[in-house]
Protein backbone atom coordinates (compact mmCIF):
# COMPACT_ATOMS: atom_id res chain seq x y z
CA UNK A 1 0.00 0.00 0.00
CA UNK A 2 2.35 2.15 0.43
CA UNK A 3 4.61 1.71 -2.46
CA UNK A 4 1.30 2.72 -4.15
CA UNK A 5 0.48 5.87 -2.23
CA UNK A 6 4.26 6.80 -2.69
CA UNK A 7 4.09 6.17 -6.41
CA UNK A 8 0.79 8.16 -6.57
CA UNK A 9 2.46 11.21 -4.59
CA UNK A 10 5.77 10.87 -7.32
CA UNK A 11 3.17 10.86 -10.35
CA UNK A 12 1.43 13.61 -9.18
CA UNK A 13 4.62 15.84 -7.85
CA UNK A 14 6.01 14.97 -11.42
CA UNK A 15 2.70 16.25 -13.20
CA UNK A 16 2.65 19.85 -10.95
CA UNK A 17 6.39 20.21 -11.98
CA UNK A 18 5.87 19.68 -15.87
CA UNK A 19 2.79 21.43 -16.00
CA UNK A 20 4.53 24.52 -14.02
CA UNK A 21 6.98 24.60 -16.70
CA UNK A 22 4.45 24.53 -19.46
CA UNK A 23 2.41 27.00 -18.26
CA UNK A 24 5.01 29.55 -17.85
CA UNK A 25 6.48 28.55 -21.32
CA UNK A 26 3.08 29.30 -22.69
CA UNK A 27 2.79 32.60 -21.30
CA UNK A 28 5.71 34.05 -22.34
CA UNK A 29 4.96 33.70 -25.93
CA UNK A 30 1.65 35.25 -24.88
CA UNK A 31 3.91 37.79 -23.47
CA UNK A 32 6.34 38.17 -26.50
CA UNK A 33 3.18 39.54 -28.59
CA UNK A 34 2.14 41.89 -25.56
CA UNK A 35 5.59 43.58 -25.08
CA UNK A 36 6.03 43.83 -29.57
CA UNK A 37 2.69 45.44 -29.50
CA UNK A 38 3.22 47.88 -27.13
CA UNK A 39 6.59 49.17 -28.99
CA UNK A 40 6.16 51.83 -32.03
CA UNK A 41 4.71 50.97 -34.94
CA UNK A 42 7.11 51.07 -37.78
CA UNK A 43 7.01 51.02 -41.54
CA UNK A 44 9.99 48.62 -42.53
CA UNK A 45 8.57 47.36 -45.40
CA UNK A 46 11.07 49.39 -47.88
CA UNK A 47 13.95 47.16 -46.12
CA UNK A 48 15.30 44.67 -47.84
CA UNK A 49 19.18 44.53 -45.79
CA UNK A 50 19.37 44.23 -42.08
CA UNK A 51 22.47 45.11 -39.56
CA UNK A 52 22.31 44.06 -36.30
CA UNK A 53 24.75 45.33 -34.46
CA UNK A 54 26.54 44.11 -30.99
CA UNK A 55 24.63 46.21 -28.11
CA UNK A 56 26.39 48.73 -26.69
CA UNK A 57 27.10 48.24 -22.44
CA UNK A 58 25.76 51.38 -20.65
CA UNK A 59 25.40 50.18 -17.62
CA UNK A 60 27.49 51.99 -15.46
CA UNK A 61 27.94 49.36 -12.55
CA UNK A 62 28.48 46.67 -15.62
CA UNK A 63 32.15 46.25 -13.98
CA UNK A 64 31.25 46.17 -10.58
CA UNK A 65 29.10 42.71 -11.38
CA UNK A 66 30.18 39.02 -10.51
CA UNK A 67 30.10 37.04 -13.37
CA UNK A 68 31.95 39.39 -15.37
CA UNK A 69 32.28 37.27 -18.16
CA UNK A 70 29.11 36.84 -18.50
CA UNK A 71 28.23 40.53 -18.54
CA UNK A 72 30.90 41.32 -21.17
CA UNK A 73 29.93 38.95 -22.99
CA UNK A 74 26.72 40.39 -23.62
CA UNK A 75 26.64 42.69 -26.46
CA UNK A 76 27.36 40.61 -28.64
CA UNK A 77 25.49 37.77 -27.47
CA UNK A 78 21.97 39.72 -28.20
CA UNK A 79 23.13 40.72 -31.26
CA UNK A 80 23.89 36.75 -32.11
CA UNK A 81 20.07 35.72 -30.31
CA UNK A 82 18.38 38.52 -32.43
CA UNK A 83 20.22 36.92 -35.64
CA UNK A 84 19.29 33.49 -34.64
CA UNK A 85 15.43 34.12 -33.94
CA UNK A 86 15.04 36.64 -37.14
CA UNK A 87 12.67 34.69 -40.08
CA UNK A 88 15.31 33.64 -43.22
CA UNK A 89 12.97 34.47 -45.38
CA UNK A 90 12.39 38.47 -44.15
CA UNK A 91 15.33 40.60 -44.96
CA UNK A 92 17.27 39.25 -48.50
CA UNK A 93 19.96 40.07 -46.56
CA UNK A 94 21.23 39.91 -42.63
CA UNK A 95 24.72 41.29 -41.25
CA UNK A 96 26.31 40.95 -37.74
CA UNK A 97 28.63 43.82 -36.57
CA UNK A 98 29.70 47.55 -37.13
CA UNK A 99 27.37 49.06 -40.11
CA UNK A 100 29.40 49.93 -42.94
CA UNK A 101 28.97 51.73 -46.67
CA UNK A 102 25.13 51.09 -46.34
CA UNK A 103 22.88 52.09 -49.28
CA UNK A 104 19.19 52.06 -49.64
CA UNK A 105 17.20 49.84 -48.31
CA UNK A 106 19.65 49.42 -45.22
CA UNK A 107 17.85 48.69 -41.68
CA UNK A 108 20.45 49.11 -38.77
CA UNK A 109 19.35 47.71 -35.01
CA UNK A 110 21.34 49.60 -32.67
CA UNK A 111 21.06 49.35 -28.97
CA UNK A 112 21.89 49.61 -25.24
CA UNK A 113 22.28 47.29 -22.36
CA UNK A 114 21.43 50.24 -19.34
CA UNK A 115 21.12 47.52 -16.88
CA UNK A 116 22.65 44.17 -16.95
CA UNK A 117 22.68 42.23 -13.73
CA UNK A 118 22.58 37.99 -14.00
CA UNK A 119 21.87 38.16 -9.91
CA UNK A 120 21.90 34.91 -8.60
CA UNK A 121 19.95 31.25 -9.51
CA UNK A 122 20.39 30.43 -5.09
CA UNK A 123 19.10 33.64 -4.13
CA UNK A 124 16.11 32.92 -6.10
CA UNK A 125 15.58 29.35 -5.52
CA UNK A 126 15.85 30.24 -1.56
CA UNK A 127 13.35 33.51 -1.92
CA UNK A 128 11.39 35.08 -4.10
CA UNK A 129 12.80 38.40 -5.49
CA UNK A 130 16.23 37.43 -3.76
CA UNK A 131 18.78 37.18 -6.37
CA UNK A 132 16.87 38.80 -8.91
CA UNK A 133 18.03 38.85 -12.59
CA UNK A 134 17.59 42.59 -14.56
CA UNK A 135 17.96 43.18 -18.21
CA UNK A 136 16.77 47.09 -19.14
CA UNK A 137 18.09 47.82 -22.85
CA UNK A 138 16.93 50.66 -25.35
CA UNK A 139 16.66 49.93 -29.17
CA UNK A 140 17.26 52.08 -32.06
CA UNK A 141 16.01 51.77 -35.64
CA UNK A 142 18.29 53.84 -38.36
CA UNK A 143 17.90 54.04 -41.80
CA UNK A 144 20.97 52.66 -42.74
CA UNK A 145 21.18 55.38 -46.07
CA UNK A 146 20.54 58.77 -44.23
CA UNK A 147 21.80 57.60 -40.46
CA UNK A 148 18.07 59.07 -39.75
CA UNK A 149 16.88 57.64 -36.58
CA UNK A 150 13.10 55.38 -37.76
CA UNK A 151 12.35 54.86 -33.86
CA UNK A 152 13.64 54.30 -30.55
CA UNK A 153 12.08 52.28 -27.46
CA UNK A 154 13.47 50.79 -24.16
CA UNK A 155 12.08 47.76 -21.91
CA UNK A 156 12.89 46.68 -18.74
CA UNK A 157 12.77 42.99 -17.72
CA UNK A 158 13.28 41.23 -14.64
CA UNK A 159 13.29 37.20 -13.46
CA UNK A 160 12.64 37.22 -9.88
CA UNK A 161 10.45 33.98 -9.20
CA UNK A 162 11.55 31.35 -6.12
CA UNK A 163 11.98 28.13 -5.74
CA UNK A 164 13.11 25.56 -8.14
CA UNK A 165 11.39 27.80 -10.84
CA UNK A 166 13.27 31.25 -10.30
CA UNK A 167 16.79 28.95 -10.32
CA UNK A 168 15.51 27.30 -13.65
CA UNK A 169 16.23 30.30 -15.74
CA UNK A 170 17.81 33.11 -15.66
CA UNK A 171 19.17 36.35 -17.41
CA UNK A 172 20.55 34.07 -20.44
CA UNK A 173 16.93 33.16 -20.67
CA UNK A 174 15.86 36.65 -20.51
CA UNK A 175 18.58 37.79 -23.36
CA UNK A 176 16.83 35.04 -25.65
CA UNK A 177 12.96 36.25 -24.77
CA UNK A 178 14.53 39.63 -25.67
CA UNK A 179 15.99 39.00 -28.82
CA UNK A 180 12.78 36.63 -30.10
CA UNK A 181 10.63 39.76 -29.00
CA UNK A 182 12.76 42.18 -30.98
CA UNK A 183 12.38 39.57 -34.09
CA UNK A 184 8.86 39.33 -33.29
CA UNK A 185 8.95 43.14 -33.62
CA UNK A 186 10.64 43.36 -36.98
CA UNK A 187 8.70 40.59 -38.16
CA UNK A 188 5.59 42.54 -37.33
CA UNK A 189 6.60 46.12 -38.47
CA UNK A 190 8.27 44.60 -41.72
CA UNK A 191 5.21 42.92 -43.06
CA UNK A 192 2.22 45.69 -41.60
CA UNK A 193 0.72 43.73 -38.85
CA UNK A 194 1.94 45.30 -35.78
CA UNK A 195 -0.78 46.74 -34.29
Amino acid sequence: MRAKRAWVMRTIVVCLVIGGLAVPAYAGKKKREKHADKWPAVDLGAYSVLWIEDFAMTDPKAEERKKVVQVKGAPKRLGDYLQQALDTDLFEQVHRGASADLGAGSLIVRGEITQYKPGSAVGRAMMAGAGSAHLDFVVHLIDGATGRELTSFDAKRTWAWGGAMGMAKGVDDMEQNVAHELALYLRKCKTGSIQ
